[in-house]
């Protein structure tokens, strides 16, 4: 018990430190002859920048609440939820800025952003309010920005999470991986009974017959904080890969990612 209370203080405190370097607007400007002012320069009217912010921002924010839940010890499956939210955002980030091709990070973009109006717009049309045409405007605009941004419209799809994940995960077919993390986490939003029982550690059993039993569940704290670490190092390698987007270059920022002792 104290083992997973220090690893989860270590976690908070690492979240903190990432939330205070969001507050500086100066980390997420694109500066001059950098990667990401070229991307601005092809697409002035959506900065990959602002969406990454916001997504890390989120991140953050989701890992820090499942961090409180998980200091209470009560809590059997709301932290795995959040955490979802969090490796989606975050995965986002990566995936929005990891391509070196310039036209592979407006392509991606401009899918995002097409996705994100798409998905509003179902959700406004489950109301009675008018939106004044907005939508279809904005779904106009964004089959248009793939010509402002000079790339293949085709190439504008957004493939879904599962399929993003997967293309950026960390550590492919290890435990800690970032897709196998989220897949887990996605099984617990859907209340899956396979991924409930997982992510809970059975204290007691009483067997009514051969197919019915009683089972006592308490919370995996330990697991709920590896997760937790999955989340924030996710936010971490977006951050570093920011940082090499909006650099000025020539610059000799580097990212390499390797397994430590506190993710094994």
């Amino acid at each position: 018990m104290a083992d997973v209370d220090r690893r989860l203080d270590e976690e908070l405190n690492r979240l903190n430190q990432l939330e205070e370097s969001l507050r500086d607007p100066q980390g997420c400007v694109a500066r001059p002859n950098s990667d990401l002012s070229a991307d601005v320069a092809r697409l002035p009217d959506i900065w990959a920048t602002s969406v990454v912010h916001r997504s890390l921002r989120h991140a953050i924010e989701c890992l820090y609440a499942a961090g409180t839940l998980l200091s209470d010890g009560e809590w059997l499956h709301a932290p795995f939820v959040l955490a979802r939210g969090a490796y989606e955002s975050s995965a986002l980030a990566v995936w929005l800025l990891q391509p070196d091709s310039a036209d592979a990070r407006l392509s991606r973009l401009i899918a995002q952003h097409g996705d994100s109006w798409r998905y509003s717009e179902k959700a406004y049309g489950g109301t009675t309010l008018d939106d004044d045409g907005f939508h279809s405007e904005r779904r106009q605009y964004a089959a248009k920005m793939s010509a402002i941004a000079g790339v293949n419209k085709s190439e504008c799809r957004f493939p879904g999470f599962e399929r993003l994940i997967e293309s950026v995960d960390d550590f492919p077919g290890q435990g800690e991986s970032l897709l196998t993390a989220w897949r887990l986490c996605s099984g617990v939003s859907h209340a899956k009974t396979w991924a409930l029982n997982e992510i809970t550690v059975e204290v007691d059993r009483l067997d009514e017959s051969e197919h019915l039993h009683f089972s006592a569940r308490v919370p995996n704290r330990s697991l709920g904080v590896t997760f937790l670490g999955v989340g924030r190092r996710t936010v971490e390698r977006a951050s570093i890969v920011l940082s090499i987007r909006t650099s000025t270059r020539p610059h000799g920022i580097r990212m390499q990612m390797r397994r430590s002792t506190a993710d094994s």
